[in-house]
């Protein structure tokens, strides 16, 4: 029983770990972030050119939900170990496969740990080794796997082609778009779109053709690209005029790339077996030979309803596809309508389309102008990519600005004529309509009158497509659109909008030129989804915000395929997106995949600024040795190696910290520069705290202002800001006399300090609530009370009077020390004694000149005046006490011209005076401090016997 609590213990707590160390999602950017440590561990490193990753191990990506984009296409990554992921992995989510190839040397999802479920990789991929696509996935970009086999997970999709060394697993609901190339079993309970050519397939999935040929190597067709035949059919042709078919040889099945085998073709009309209205004969071509596309031309004089196909010299995979309006049917006429539209137009911009009445000459065969002058037409519309069920055309009372207008009139909804009147056709039967739609999609015109005979001419354009005039791009974050919208320089100054990495709502809606919504836009039957990617460069901050470096510009999260989501009324939107940065961008809004239907218009539109986005938070550390361990701070000592009690005092190594902004997910932001970076100096109260001194001692001042506090902007981008507290400090010197002592001080610095303008404050993480920071027992400077004691000096009056003078420290008997001087001792041994550890505070010929008072004594026997007192300096300039006192070398001196008396000798040490206040005393006894004073005489001359007695005995 022991032994099995034990493991059960063991096992909740690897259980509970694994939980807890998958929570937290990195997003990681490349190159930019090469230094990582999940690619620092992996042993990765950048070419020159920074567009190809070299891994010599295994590249592994420990998160949930972590994210790889990348700032650089085309990019190569290469890994010499295993690629491994877990649960909502996502790498190039908004790019192109295309742009990225990842070359893998072992295997890939197969670490034996969490399955990556949930993932989307965009991305070419060669593994030599076995890959493992979880469930719920999906993949862009062809696969290669040498020396492994493939499995597709429940309700994955890979969009691209697979040629796997070995066998392929397709879970149900797995769907590949693409073709399998297998050297093992295929075991198919997916869908498969293209071929599947393996030795072996299994499973009840559906597939195009199956095959086991050429090796397993290309298409079950051999070895040729010829996919299919494409047939673009107009629908309805003149028998008095041949008709051109555009034919396509496609190498895959949408046709995005045409075959490079040379073919013979022959196209053939054969009479509906249905319906053939009159048709007898099959006509065709004649044969053409051509490589990839060719224009032929086929004449059928007869009326009638007629179906197409095409015989060639190459069988394709997939038979013949035609395009138009009415597939492979074909409706041959000797009189009617071709309506030529032009393909493709942009919604809400005028366009013409050509109306030509024909009708066959009875007498040559030839075509001749059916109509000519005013008649009035019925012009309809045919909505058919989104048909008519889905698209604004069913009911355009819902969107009275996507309908249809020809010559200034609305034509009413799908296939609902509406009259035009008096429509001139010239004298060779034609007439030129002008036609607006206020909608996208791919649509036909129709266009029937009744003439004089009683006949009906009826003609139908051929499909083209209506697409979108441009994007509308909307940034929103808590109901308000983002403030920078309006700016057209200086975009650093816009208000704060989001915080890097906080979800925000964008809105992509598609548009006609005249700027009303394309409803149909996202309704087709392949639906169309708009792309958005940033601009290139940011527009705050800006590369001259700092001295170095360029800015960051991390891709916008949260507007790929699977959050960009359909609204309605030609709205996507997304209420998940995130940029990991600060500053301001645009994006760019395009058709995903470059075209809309077939048009080749992506109508590409750049948004208005985007931002101000500020940092999610700060982290605050003191600054450290390099070795990581934190720089403490320490006081200097204001004189020698101690410090006066009332005497100023700084740092001798100061608090420094380091400022790093982050996004909400904890990474580092680079851009915190220059004008983006806000963090200023704040003045706070009740910041210091003595211990480890006497109760009496106090600060004058506890708080900090802003002078205090040295703020600075990171140089270069990606560096952290810096603060730096350099103030001063002095304790209050107090009439009574306080032992010697060696302080400790604790700062207290409130949230307010590390807040910048923004509100982005010092937190631990993005959840927790701002907060300061406290620096305690912080010592460096041992404080003596001290005073300038002014020493009696008598001299015969004919005498240089040399004056004598010393620091004093209040201290007890024994080593004055600084290791080894008492904080305490018994009254009785406490002294005002000679500090000899003063060899700095300096003294001047103000000491006796200009901050020096002299008092006479009232004496009946002196003459002495103020004004003959004369004092001097032996040497030129400020010297600096010797252990204590003055320096023998360098007196001050006093002359009196030889007259007699007594005076007092007064020194203003105030900060008016000679600004030594830290030495004053209470020489009065009066619980006030003084300036320190003494009694001199200029007595008897030399050659009185008296003064000589006086000397030798010391009076």
């Amino acid at each position: 029983m022991l032994v099995c609590r034990n493991r059960l213990v063991i096992t909740l707590w690897i259980v509970l770990s694994s939980a807890f160390c998958q929570v937290l999602a990195a997003d990681y950017i490349l190159p930019n972030e090469i230094n990582r440590s999940v690619f620092q561990n992996a042993g990765c490193s950048l070419n020159t050119a920074q567009d190809e990753m070299n891994c010599t191990g295994s590249l592994i990506f420990g998160n949930n939900n972590d994210t790889v984009q990348f700032t650089v296409a085309p990019f190569t990554m290469n890994v010499a170990g295993n690629f491994d992921y877990r649960n909502g992995f996502k790498l190039n989510e908004s790019g192109q496969a295309s742009d990225v190839l990842i070359n893998v040397g072992g295997d890939m999802n197969l670490s034996g740990g969490p399955p990556g479920n949930n993932t989307v990789i965009n991305a070419v991929l060669n593994i030599d080794g076995s890959f493992n696509v979880g469930n719920n996935s999906t993949l862009s970009g062809d696969i290669t796997i040498t020396n492994g086999d493939l499995n597709v997970g429940n309700n994955s999709t890979i969009n691209g082609s697979l040629d796997v060394d070995g066998d392929v697993t397709l879970d149900p609901n797995s769907t590949i778009n693409g073709n399998i190339n297998s050297t093992g079993t295929v075991t198919n309970e997916g869908t498969v779109t293209g071929y599947i050519n393996a030795p072996e397939v299994e499973g009840g999935g559906d597939a195009g053709e199956v095959c086991d040929v050429n090796d397993n190597e290309g298409p079950c067709f051999g070895d040729t690209t010829v996919f299919k035949y494409r047939l673009n059919n107009p629908g309805t042709a003149f028998t008095c005029e041949s008709l051109s078919i555009f034919v396509e040889v496609c190498a895959d099945s949408g046709c995005t790339s045409l075959s490079v085998d040379e073919v013979t073709a022959n196209l053939v009309a054969t009479p509906n077996a249905s319906n053939p209205d009159g048709a007898t004969q099959t006509f065709d071509s004649g044969n053409q030979t051509f490589v990839g596309s060719q224009s032929i031309s086929l004449a059928i004089p007869d009326p009638g309803n007629y179906d197409l196909s095409i015989q060639s010299s190459i069988a394709p995979q997939q038979g013949a596809e035609c395009v138009g309006p009415s597939g492979c049917a074909l409706t041959m006429v000797d009189t009617g309508f071709q309506v030529v539209a032009p393909d493709p137009v942009i919604a809400g911009n005028d366009f013409s389309v050509l109306v030509r009445s024909v009708r066959k000459d009875e007498n040559t065969g030839a075509c001749a102008a059916a109509v000519q002058g005013g008649i009035d037409l019925d012009i309809g519309l045919l909505c058919l990519d989104p048909d008519a069920s889905a698209a604004a055309c069913a009911n355009w009372n819902d969107y009275p600005s996507a309908v249809l207008s020809v010559n200034s009139t609305v034509v009413s909804g799908h296939n609902t004529p509406t009259t035009i009147t008096n429509v001139n056709f010239d004298s060779n039967g034609e007439a030129l309509l002008s036609a607006r739609y206020g909608d996208v999609g791919e649509i036909a015109m129709t266009v029937a009158t009744s003439v004089a005979t009683g006949a009906t001419l009826f003609g139908e354009s051929a499909a083209f497509v209506v697409a979108p005039a441009s994007f509308d791009v909307r940034a929103i974050f808590d109901s308000a659109e983002s403030p920078a919208a309006n700016l057209t320089e200086d975009f650093h100054n816009a208000d704060a909008f989001a915080r890097a990495g906080e979800d925000f709502r964008m809105e992509v809606a598609a548009l006609t030129s005249q700027g009303q919504r394309a409803p149909s836009f996202g309704l087709e039957f392949t639906a169309e989804r708009p792309s958005v990617s940033m601009v290139a460069p940011i527009l705050s901050p800006l590369a001259s915000d700092a001295d170095a470096g360029i800015p960051n510009t991390p891709v916008l999260q949260g507007v790929g395929s699977a959050d960009l989501a359909y609204v309605g009324d030609g709205l996507f939107a997304s209420d998940v997106v995130r940029w990991h940065e600060v500053g301001v961008f645009r994006v760019a809004a395009r058709v995903a995949g470059g075209s809309y239907i077939t048009s080749n218009i992506d109508a590409e539109t750049e948004s208005y600024p985007i931002g101000r986005f500020i940092p999610g938070y700060l982290s605050v550390n003191l600054i450290d040795d390099g070795a990581g361990s934190p720089i403490m701070p320490e006081f200097a000592d204001a004189q020698d190696d101690f410090t006066y009690v009332g005497q100023e005092f700084t740092w001798h190594v100061a608090p420094e910290f380091e400022v790093v902004a982050r996004s909400l997910n904890g990474t580092g932001l680079n851009n915190y520069v220059g004008p983006l970076f806000r963090l200023e100096p704040q003045t706070v109260t009740d910041v210091y705290v003595i211990a480890n001194a006497p109760t009496e001692a106090v600060l004058t001042d506890t708080g900090l202002d802003q002078d205090d506090v040295l703020v600075s902007a990171p140089a270069e981008f990606g560096d952290p800001g810096r603060i730096l507290l350099n103030d001063t400090r002095v304790i209050e010197r107090l009439p009574e006399p306080m032992l010697p002592f060696n302080p400790e001080f604790a700062i207290t610095l409130s949230e307010a300090v590390f807040t910048d303008q923004d509100g982005a404050c010092y937190r631990t993480s993005a959840n927790d609530p701002c907060q300061g920071l406290e620096l305690t027992e912080i010592g460096g400077t041992q404080q003596l009370t001290g005073r300038l004691n002014l020493l009696p000096v008598s001299v015969p009056a004919d005498d240089i009077m040399g004056l004598e003078f010393r620091a004093e420290i209040f201290a007890c008997a024994g080593p004055l020390n600084r290791a080894d001087i008492a904080t305490s001792c018994p009254t009785t041994e406490l002294f005002w004694r000679r500090n000899h550890r003063d060899n700095s505070t300096e003294y001047s010929i103000a000491w006796v000149t200009t901050h020096a008072t002299y008092v006479i004594v009232p004496d009946s026997q002196g003459d002495l005046s103020v004004s003959d007192i004369d004092a001097s300096l032996t040497g030129l300039g400020d010297f600096p006490l010797i252990a204590g006192q003055q320096d023998g070398a360098n007196q001050l001196l006093l002359q009196s011209g030889g007259k007699r008396g007594r005076f007092l000798w007064i020194v203003d040490l105030t900060p008016s005076g000679i600004n030594l206040p830290w030495l004053r005393n209470d020489w009065s006894g009066a619980d006030a401090l003084d300036d320190p004073q003494a009694e001199l005489e200029f007595g008897l001359p030399r050659d009185n016997p008296r003064v000589i007695y006086q000397r030798e005995l010391g009076w």
